[in-house]
């Protein structure tokens, strides 16, 4: 295993999310998110680069009685990694497509 960033490394970056909520009846409600999550390594002598993963998610959640949800989400996700000088396994960019169900329970 090859390491992309070392502990001296110095970095700096963001993230930032927008969310939307529709509540379509009294049980159902649905959510979007839009993200973005950005890395950059600015203060090395031997590279340069940055790390970025844009994510976009939906859901549809059924709250049948207060402290109960159940739901099902899915996502699409973008990851682009370009770092100079340091060899970069392919799998650390790409797209990832997910889907879940989900069980909340309050107490």
């Amino acid at each position: 295993m090859r390491q992309i960033l070392l502990p001296a490394d110095s970095t700096r970056g963001y993230s930032a999310v927008v969310a939307a909520r529709r509540e379509w009846a009294e049980q159902w409600a649905s959510n979007v998110y839009l993200s973005r999550y950005q890395i950059s390594v600015p203060l090395i002598a031997q590279s340069r680069g940055k790390l970025r993963i844009d994510r976009i998610a939906a859901n549809l959640v059924w709250t049948p009685v207060e402290g109960f949800k159940a739901g099902i989400e899915g996502s699409i996700a973008q990851t682009r990694i370009a770092i100079e000088s340091r060899t970069v396994p392919a799998t650390l960019g790409g797209r990832l497509l997910s889907a879940q169900l989900f069980l909340e329970r309050a107490f």
